[in-house]
């Protein structure tokens, strides 16, 4: 039986495009399957560096398109570590907070 129906809970509308920004890879694979556990549909980019990170959204948000030809897309959810390696996770949210596009 389906979890969310024997809870109550109900079954999103669509699946959703998570972005994890985390260092180590440990950690992004235990939130990785943690996200596919409750929602095997969701798609989940992992970054290991904020910079590349923001590489993407400005990519996502420009309309731009990955090297595989198909096009970028804009995360739904950025779970963001706040010490990632070497770019400070809290200037990583503060860039995109203040990023006009």
């Amino acid at each position: 039986m389906n979890y969310r129906k024997r809870r109550g809970v109900p079954a999103p509308l669509r699946s959703a495009h998570v972005m994890i920004v985390e260092d180590d890879p440990d950690h992004a694979e235990l939130a990785r399957r943690t996200i596919a556990d409750q929602d095997g549909a969701s798609a989940v980019t992992w970054f290991a560096e904020g910079a590349a990170a923001l590489e993407h959204l400005r990519a996502a948000v420009a309309g731009g398109t990955g090297g595989s030809g198909e096009s970028v897309p804009l995360p739904d959810l950025v779970l963001l570590n706040l010490r990632p390696g070497r770019r400070d996770g809290i200037d990583v949210l503060a860039e995109i907070k203040h990023d006009p596009a």
